[in-house]
């Protein structure tokens, strides 16, 4: 028989966790949100990039390749918006390209999903003036380049994108995983 409890992340995912009752020794206590939360400046860097392009015009990425239909028509909707608000064309937003409609949001990162991330041009960060890539994607999710053993960049190097991308996604974000185990091992008597 296992204890079932669910809770609610702010990333907009969904949490649940079972401890059998014979061996939990304590009650589960879920972790206090954080108090403050880094922003898209604090993990990505503050590009300073004064000029900005017009997202209607924008048909291939700086690599030389094409961008989908699906993903152009959501820059321009993103670039509608802008237009329509001007206060906020300095604001940082993640814009979400891969879906049937653009989704964007300010200073904040949207829930990284596995089929996003595995696509090339489905994140677009406005302040940086570019698609995330899957090095982008460890920062979101909480992976720190100094957590990297020598040797490990070029081991992820290895996969190809799409493939390192798709993993990513599918990840559940490293500070979250941390204070859940922690909880978890409090209520066992492991801690």
């Amino acid at each position: 028989m296992y204890l079932q409890l669910s809770y609610y992340f702010p990333r907009l995912s969904f949490c649940r966790v079972g401890i059998r009752r014979d061996v939990q020794v304590k009650h589960f206590e879920w972790p206090v949100p954080f108090k403050e939360r880094l922003t898209l400046k604090q993990l990505l860097g503050n590009p300073a990039m004064e000029w900005k392009c017009n997202l209607r015009e924008k048909t291939h990425d700086v690599d030389g390749s094409a961008l989908s239909s699906t993903a152009r028509k959501n820059l321009i909707q993103f670039q509608d918006f802008l237009d329509k608000n001007p206060a906020k064309q300095d604001s940082d937003f993640i814009v979400d390209t891969g879906g049937s409609s653009a989704t964007w949001m300010e200073d904040k990162c949207p829930c990284l999903t596995a089929t996003r991330c595995k696509g090339k041009h489905c994140y677009w960060w406005h302040q940086g003036q570019r698609f995330l890539t899957p090095i982008v994607f460890f920062l979101l999710q909480g992976v720190w380049p100094g957590a990297y053993k020598p040797g490990d960049v070029e081991e992820l190097q290895r996969f190809p994108q799409r493939v390192l991308g798709h993993m990513i996604g599918n990840a559940m974000s490293v500070c979250v995983v941390r204070r859940l185990v922690r909880c978890i091992f409090q209520a066992r008597g492991i801690l």
